[in-house]
């Protein structure tokens, strides 16, 4: 699996993990629902940013070595 086809998964079920999420808050409205957005949720949210932040940094790395190396991808 290459690097945009993993951030892409990654996003997808980034996205479904959200409307999960935001479908069961709509029931689930209490202080322990709070703690886990809290705990978890918002947590992942923030890894998930900066996971695909450094997939977008390293992409850009690897193409530019693929450029100074003469190496076209097909």
């Amino acid at each position: 699996m290459g690097l945009y086809e993993a951030r892409g998964n990654l996003t997808k079920g980034m996205k479904e993990l959200m409307q999960r999420w935001l479908d069961t808050k709509a029931l689930w409205r209490d202080a322990a629902a709070q703690q886990f957005e809290e705990k978890y949720i918002a947590s992942m949210e923030r890894d998930f940013r900066s996971a695909v932040s450094a997939m977008d940094h390293a992409g850009k790395i690897v193409a530019q070595i693929r450029n100074e190396c003469g190496e076209q991808r097909d």
